[in-house]
């Protein structure tokens, strides 16, 4: 059982260090490596190994929600819904971030220039889904203070999801 401890301890802080040192410097691409390495890792860790660490880990966790890679996207909301279950206030400070992710996450990317849904680029219903997961959990964990304000915002994304083609999804 100690192997994914030691593979935790050896491989996420200095993935989460070089983050920290280039956060400035960094290319789009090399920070994406990063975060693409990190949330490969975390997926495969349980919560109880993540837990002394979660601190550090958020913000990371919240900027991979802004990739377009799904896969990246589905792992790191299941580390959210379990992190909005168990400790959420963790999470708690960076409610404003996280609501706004998961609304980017439960739509699917559309093209701007022709209003069309680009499928290499949108997010999948597995994506949508499991951010609906996390969005629902919101409202039950965080002071009513820090939901209010995105009301609005909620109820106009949440009516395009009523009409999602995909029924796990509605």
């Amino acid at each position: 059982g100690l192997y994914k401890q030691k593979a935790f301890a050896q491989l996420v802080a200095p993935i989460v260090e070089a983050l920290r040192s280039t956060a400035g410097a960094a290319t789009p691409a090399t920070k994406q490596n990063y975060l693409l390495a990190l949330s490969g890792i975390l997926s495969h860790l349980p919560y109880s190994i993540l837990e002394p660490a979660l601190p550090t880990l958020v913000a990371p966790l919240l900027q991979t929600l802004d990739l377009r890679d799904t896969p990246v996207k589905a792992s790191s909301l299941a580390i959210f819904e379990s992190l909005l279950m168990h400790s959420p206030a963790l999470v708690a400070e960076h409610a404003s971030s996280l609501i706004t992710r998961l609304l980017n996450c439960t739509a699917p990317e559309t093209s701007k220039a022709e209003g069309k849904t680009n499928a290499n680029n949108a997010n999948s219903a597995d994506v949508r889904a499991r951010a609906l997961q996390c969005l629902a959990l919101v409202p039950k964990q965080f002071k009513r203070e820090a939901v209010v304000p995105f009301r609005r915002l909620i109820v106009k994304r949440l009516s395009g999801v009523l009409d999602d083609g995909r029924r796990r999804v509605r």
